[in-house]
């Protein structure tokens, strides 16, 4: 390749870029000033410099004297380009492979920049920084890395066995201290309770929220720790802490607060509801509340609470228009004051629209809202239906009525569709489109001393698929954010296979369950071919709902043998293993019946029970149950070898009825007859508690019942507080086929109270668990009482630390022959040392007793281990019965509520 023009004098050509440079600044000044930015609010909101004659005529002749200068360059060219162009070829080209000077070059310049070699292995980098670089690399320390600590063996079993063998990120441990300036600066750790208040709660909290991993490398975190300190100490009111941050070890930080400073105050508060809603009770406890008075140290989150809890009001009770006028806080420093200004309108308050039921048409694939095609009558649905057409709207009663339809059991999906109000409602994302007339917007602006400006807005364009994905991605996030929260998503099930121990032992029994019980619902509908995703047709639209302020609810339910099927496997010290499965058919008929099967077998333990319901009143709250029952259990074991069989048949009829005051009754009437056998001697039958003189006797009852029971929990899975009563009354009479008369009364109450924070929420450190629980049987002729409707104490919902139905009245041939009375009372502490699992010491009292309540009674101990499971409680107890000869440990394994 070859080049005519070659470098000209180095002195020249730096003259030229001399000037060439001045005339470009000159350029970009003039342009700066001539072309203002294009957006019309740049000119509305940033202020212009505007020139005055005297600098418009100082910079005038600037660019004057630039231009002279440049065009006397450009001459000098012109001559040394016609004598470079007389030059022979050869003096003005350069190749690689000749030894020759190039035009404009200086040799002698060259010579004393010849490079050197680099010698990599004695490369020193401070020789190629500046003197103040190289002072402060000289000081620095050297950086180090610290490698996170390791789990234990027993941590590893935990994330074995529960969390699918993963382990929690390891995070910082943070030791907060004061620098006491009365003992020169010594170090003084900050109390356990003083750690509960702010602002160091909320100091320690941000530190230890840091995983050790990103701070291995502790110099250079140091930063990023420093904010994470400074923000969490703001947003609780203080702004000036002065502290430093110490490495203690690997993985822990030491916290040092030198002057923890002044908290910043609320000095005037403007908490204020206006609009219809302004006189709800709701609104009303709000504003009344105690957050954020004046006086109060001002901390943005009680700050966000308070809006949020509005906001949460106006979404919950139907104030769907509801607004900010203002919501500001100013913080005043170094006056360290706070003024804090909310003012909201509730707007008008909507009401409920209709409610609309639907389903898939398995014939067609195409939704239908045709009653006779709904998986029940509309009868049954409209009974669960909490609202009246025109009521207030209200978000709980939406969430009520979709849990209500889930609770049934009569459908496979159920999903509730609101539709809110939307004054503009999403339609797409708009684009200015090229193939269409626009209208000019540019605005021309005058700068003053006759300069002006043309100012137009920024144009932006995008392609037909751009513009559709982003109308797609625009109208899918207005629908997910219009939802409810408690609309059912579907769900990868692939995603659900356990990898943990207990989680494949529980896959495997699910599997099992399967296969004894298969489910024959399809989680997928089939719809006929061709027929694509359905959609219902007519809804209401958002505009509709803003514009006459109801609002209308969509209900898809789709029904397709509902099923289930449980399995349940156990194990206990007196009962050995146990096995129950369930198996229940949702919807039998249009008509809401249901029905299923349960089967028990264990090693003292066996028999199947038939049962059937229907709704009376209501689908949930008013039932009529009838079932038929066959059992045998082996029962009344003692020393003299009284082991006594029964084979029980029972069938009943009852309805349950539960109100929402949390008093639920029951009225029942069932027969049972017994027939027993004993393995003892028969010349020994006169000493036996029955009468065995028949060899087989059998014993029978018809009992009517009334029962009470009520349930008040904080959490009806795992409560911390709540409290449970039951009663319940049967009689029976010898004219009515009972072999005695009879009244049979149990009462009992237990509670569970939780309290003291700790680091896993508040109220919840320390647990208290207690129980009574009591009966009495009223008769004549208490040895004509059916045995198996005696009192028997013992077991892991009684005296635990003896065998289940091992505790009662004792013959004078050393034979159980069941208490005519009962009374058990329980107390147990437990403490949480990990999040949901629970260390417990109990003690139960009591028994059942004769008439007189002469029967010792007895006292059983232990400690167990409690864990709040998704489905319960779990607990595994160890005990033993106190005072006694033959002292043995018991087993106890239970699942359900604490009390």
């Amino acid at each position: 390749m070859k080049f005519k023009k070659m470098l000209r004098p180095a002195f020249k050509r730096s003259s030229l870029w001399l000037a060439c440079s001045a005339v470009l600044i000159s350029t970009a000044t003039a342009q700066s000033k001539t072309e203002p930015n294009k957006t019309d609010q740049s000119v509305q909101n940033n202020d212009i410099a505007l020139l005055t004659p005297q600098q418009i005529e100082m910079r005038l002749t600037a660019a004057r004297n630039a231009i002279n200068l440049e065009q006397r360059l450009l001459s000098d060219l012109s001559n040394e380009q016609t004598q470079v162009d007389e030059l022979p070829e050869e003096q003005i080209i350069s190749r690689l492979h000749e030894n020759k000077t190039p035009v404009g070059l200086d040799t002698e310049l060259a010579q004393e920049m010849s490079v050197q070699p680099l010698d990599k292995e004695n490369l020193n980098p401070a020789e190629y920084l500046l003197d103040i670089q190289a002072a402060e690399m000289a000081t620095l320390p050297a950086i180090t890395h610290d490698a996170p600590k390791t789990e234990g063996a027993i941590r590893r079993l935990y994330n074995r066995l529960f969390n699918d063998g993963v382990a929690k990120v390891p995070r910082l441990k943070a030791h907060l201290y004061h620098a006491s300036q009365q003992q020169g600066d010594e170090l003084v750790e900050i109390s356990r309770k003083t750690l509960m208040q702010e602002p160091y709660a909320n100091m320690k909290a941000a530190l230890e929220d840091i995983t050790q991993e990103s701070v291995t490398d502790f110099n250079g975190s140091l930063p990023r720790m420093r904010q994470a300190v400074q923000a969490a100490a703001r947003a609780v009111g203080y702004y000036s802490v002065d502290f430093s941050l110490q490495k203690q070890k690997a993985g822990e930080v030491n916290l040092i607060i030198h002057q923890l400073g002044d908290p910043v105050k609320v000095d005037n508060r403007v908490l204020e509801v206006r609009g219809d809603g302004q006189d709800n009770a709701d609104y009303q406890a709000v504003v009344n509340s105690s957050i954020l008075q004046a006086g109060d140290v001002f901390h943005h989150g009680k700050y966000e609470a308070s809006k949020s809890a509005i906001e949460t009001i106006s979404g919950e009770q139907g104030f769907l228009d509801g607004k900010w006028l203002n919501k500001s806080v100013d913080v005043v420093l170094p006056d360290n004051i706070a003024d804090v200004s909310l003012i909201y309108d509730t707007g008008v308050q909507y009401q409920f629209d209709e409610v609309v039921f639907f389903t898939i048409d398995p014939d067609t694939g195409m939704l239908t809202t045709d009653p006779d095609k709904l998986p029940v009558k509309p009868k049954l649905l409209k009974k669960l239906l909490n609202f009246q057409l025109g009521d207030a709207y209200n978000r709980q009663a939406v969430r009520e009525l979709s849990n209500s339809l889930l609770a049934t059991g009569y459908f496979n999906a159920v999903n509730t569709e609101t539709i809110y109000p939307q004054k503009n409602p999403v339609a797409g994302v708009e684009f200015d489109e090229s193939n269409k007339p626009k209208e000019s917007v540019t605005q021309t602006v005058e700068l003053g001393d006759g300069i002006t400006a043309d100012i137009a807005p920024i144009e932006f364009s995008a392609s037909e698929v751009i513009k559709d994905k982003l109308n797609l991605v625009a109208q899918k996030a207005q629908r997910l954010y219009d939802l409810p929260d408690d609309r059912l998503l579907p769900i990868d099930q692939t995603q659900n296979q356990s990898t943990s121990l207990l989680g494949k032992v529980s896959d495997a029994i699910k599997h099992v369950a399967k296969v004894i019980l298969p489910d024959e619902s399809k989680d997928v509908l089939d719809l006929p071919e061709g027929i694509g995703k359905p959609e219902l047709a007519g809804k209401k639209t958002a505009q509709a709902v803003y514009e006459d302020k109801k609002v209308p609810l969509y209900i898809f339910v789709m029904s397709d043998k509902p099923r289930d099927a449980h399995i349940g496997l156990g194990w206990g010290s007196d009962s050995g293993t146990r096995l129950i499965t369930k198996f229940e058919h949702n919807l039998i008929n249009r008509n809401g019946y249901q029905a299923g099967t349960e089967v028990r077998l264990s090693e003292d333990k066996k028999g199947i029970k038939l049962y059937a319901s229907r709704p009376l009143s209501h689908p949930i709250n008013d039932k009529l149950q009838a079932s038929l029952s066959y059992f045998e259990e082996v029962v009344g074991k003692s020393t003299n070898g009284f082991d006594l069989t029964t084979r029980t048949l029972e069938q009943g009829i009852g309805r349950n009825i539960i109100n929402k005051n949390g008093w639920n009754r029951s009225y029942s009437l069932r027969y049972r007859l017994d027939e027993l056998e004993t393995k003892a001697d028969p010349s020994t039958w006169q000493d036996l508690p029955v009468n065995f003189r028949d060899g087989k006797p059998t014993q029978e009852a018809l009992l009517a019942g009334f029962a009470l029971h009520k349930t008040v929990a904080d959490d009806l899975v795992n409560p911390l507080r709540g409290y449970r009563q039951n009663y319940s009354l049967e009689v029976g009479s010898k004219e009515l086929i009972s072999d005695a008369d009879m009244a049979i009364v149990q009462a009992g109450v237990s509670g569970v109270y939780s309290f003291g924070d700790n680091a896993y929420g508040k109220d919840r450190a320390h647990q208290v668990v207690a129980g009574l629980q009591g009966g009495y049987i009223w008769t004549n002729d208490f040895d004509a009482v059916p045995y198996k409707l005696r009192f028997f104490a013992g077991g892991d919902q009684s005296v635990r630390g003896y065998n289940h139905g091992s505790l009662s009245p004792v013959s004078d041939k050393g034979y159980l022959t069941g208490g005519q009375a009962l009374a058990v009372g329980s107390v147990e502490y437990n403490y949480e040392l990990m999040k949901d699992f629970r260390l417990a010491v109990f003690g139960d009292v009591g028994g059942a007793y004769d008439k007189k309540f002469s029967t010792p009674a007895k006292v059983g101990a232990g400690v167990g281990i409690r864990w709040a499971s998704p489905v319960g409680q779990v607990r595994v107890d160890v005990a033993t019965g106190l005072k006694e000869q033959d002292t043995q440990i018991k087993l106890h394994f239970f699942i359900g509520t604490p009390f």
